[in-house]
């Protein structure tokens, strides 16, 4: 069994706990210790051929042995030196310095005589001229007789005096189309004029309305319909607790009415009482948005939130548009 409290540190024991040396005990030098040892050998493997490529298809590149054959060629006092292979012949060698060269090439004309341009001039006889002249003078047209038609338009062109009279420009279909796009605008601004200042109207009417409801300190209405052909007359009268604005018609200065409201504490039970009951005015009773409302004489009166509504005049109203006109507030 081996010993787990001892370590052996480059042949010599120690004690695994206190790290001191043991004396007496030796342990296995180096020597003995790598004579055990596996040789590199037997560890490594023998190197290997590749594989990558394949030698039965690629040959090992030979090297040519050349001689460089030098031929002098004296052109002109130029020495030309050659080199070739040795596989060619000296006969092909030979048959090549015999070849002419043109100098219209440019690696020859260095050292090449140029080609000689020689200039030829030919004299070319003058023809000698017809011996008949040459007419100059235009060959008169033949004239033929005129065919019916053509007489028939040759007089009416002179006949024509169209040419003569004086041009007067017409007027386009575009000019037509102006005129009637002018109208169209015409029309459509004074339009647009009209409902503006029926819209002013009755912005201003409803603007003076609510600084006289202001001024009364009451939380007045103004309706929203209004029988056909009445509008708003006259200033709002305004008084403490109290405003009336009156509604006249446009075709008859006599037809009017107006509307009345006041801060009150009676319901509709002390509204009979006090007002129609004690005034003597016979009365119907209508409904409208939970309000109980009383006719009278082609007026109308009724209590709602605090306030006093009074539609009075001599407008001669019916009973439909006094019902219309307390819905609209």
């Amino acid at each position: 069994m081996a010993d787990t409290n001892t370590i052996v540190l480059k042949g010599r024991r120690f004690d695994a706990t206190t790290g001191k040396a043991i004396d007496g005990v030796q342990a296995r030098s180096a020597a003995e210790a790598t004579k055990h040892a596996a040789p590199a050998t037997a560890v490594h493997q023998n190197p290997q051929h590749t594989k990558t490529l394949s030698r039965t298809m690629v040959h090992k590149p030979k090297s040519l042995q050349r001689s460089i054959l030098p031929k002098a060629v004296a052109q002109h006092g130029t020495v030309v030196t050659a080199s070739f292979p040795a596989a060619v012949s000296q006969q092909r060698i030979e048959r090549a310095g015999k070849v002419e060269k043109s100098g219209r090439i440019s690696r020859f004309s260095d050292f090449l005589t140029p080609t000689k341009l020689t200039t030829k001039i030919e004299h070319i006889p003058l023809k000698q001229p017809p011996a008949e002249g040459i007419s100059h003078h235009l060959t008169p047209p033949v004239l033929r007789p005129m065919t019916q038609s053509e007489r028939l338009f040759s007089a009416a062109m002179n006949r024509s005096t169209s040419h003569t009279e004086k041009h007067s420009p017409k007027r386009s279909p575009t000019s037509k189309v102006s005129g009637k796009r002018l109208v169209a605008i015409g029309t459509t601004f004074s339009a647009v004029v009209i409902l503006a200042g029926f819209f002013f109207v009755q912005q201003s009417s409803n603007v003076e309305f609510r600084m006289a409801a202001s001024r009364a300190g009451i939380a007045a209405t103004l309706p929203t319909y209004k029988p056909a052909g009445f509008s708003v007359k006259g200033p709002v009268a305004s008084a403490p607790g109290q405003i009336t604005i009156r509604f006249g018609s446009a075709s008859n200065d006599q037809r009017s009415y107006t509307i009345t409201q006041r801060t009150s504490n009676w319901n509709s039970q002390a509204l009979v009482e006090n007002f129609l009951a004690s005034a003597g005015h016979a009365y119907q009773t209508a409904q409208s948005k939970g309000r109980t409302l009383y006719l009278y004489n082609g007026n109308a009166t009724w209590v709602d939130g605090g306030i006093w509504y009074q539609v009075e005049g001599d407008a001669n109203l019916s009973a439909n548009q006094l019902l219309h006109i307390a819905s609209s507030m």
